[in-house]
This record gives C-alpha cells, structure tokens and sequence, in this order.
C-alpha cells in the first residue's frame, strides 16, 4: 500500500482517481528556476507570481515536482485574494481542487520572506 506525506495516508483514501489522472496542462514556462523574475513573492506582497496565464482545459488537481520544500499558497487572481490550495514544494506532492478551463494561476509564499532560491526548481503538472 503507498502512503502520502503525513499525516500517513493511503493513496487510494485521500487521492482516490486522482493519481491515475493524464497531465493536461503545466506552468507556461515548463519547468521554472526559483530566482530572479521567478522568485516567489513574500506572504506580505501586492501580488503573487503567475505561473499560468489561463488554463487550458479543467483541472481536478495538482502534482508538485520540486526541490524547494517551502510552503506557498495558489491563487486564482494577481492579488491573491481567491485561495485554491495551500502545499509544499517537495519532490512529488499532490493536491486535490477542481479548477475550471481559463482559471489563472498564481503563487505567493506561506512567510513573509520571498522564495528566492537559484538553483532549485519548479514543476507542477495540472490534472484533468
């Protein structure tokens, strides 16, 4: 049986369809290095960064693939005022939310401290 990050989980409780889902979109920019005009904005910051201008089809979900291992929180709008999700950045994190086709994505930081970490990397393959 798998077990998903803590509290441990079995997959097929707490995932349950999700994990076996196709990839139908990413972050417009692929995989993303964490510094420069990627870094993530402070939790105190007028907007978060868009890592997806518009959906391209409804998602049910999202999987992180990063080295990071900072909490951020996913936003619908450039203020950061519609929350969709609150995650880590690890190696393989999944989150369960449903987002319709055109939605816009944007990430702010969990602290109030930017996450700017070059060298460290960003993916997140959406789930449809």
């Amino acid at each position: 049986m798998s077990y998903h990050k803590y509290p441990p989980t079995a997959l097929n409780e707490s995932l349950s369809g999700l994990t076996d889902k196709n990839t139908v979109d990413e972050l417009d920019g692929g995989v993303i290095e964490v510094t420069g005009a990627n870094v993530i904005p402070r939790s105190s910051a007028v907007a978060g960064l868009q890592v997806v201008a518009a959906l391209g089809q409804d998602v049910s979900g999202v999987q992180v693939i990063s080295d990071i291992g900072e909490f951020v929180e996913m936003f619908e709008d450039a203020a950061c005022t519609i929350k969709i999700a609150t995650m880590v950045l690890t190696p393989d994190e999944t989150v369960r939310f449903t987002l319709a086709s055109g939605t816009s994505v944007y990430l702010r930081a969990v602290k109030d401290v930017d996450i700017d970490q070059p060298g460290s990397y960003l993916a997140m393959n959406f789930l449809g």
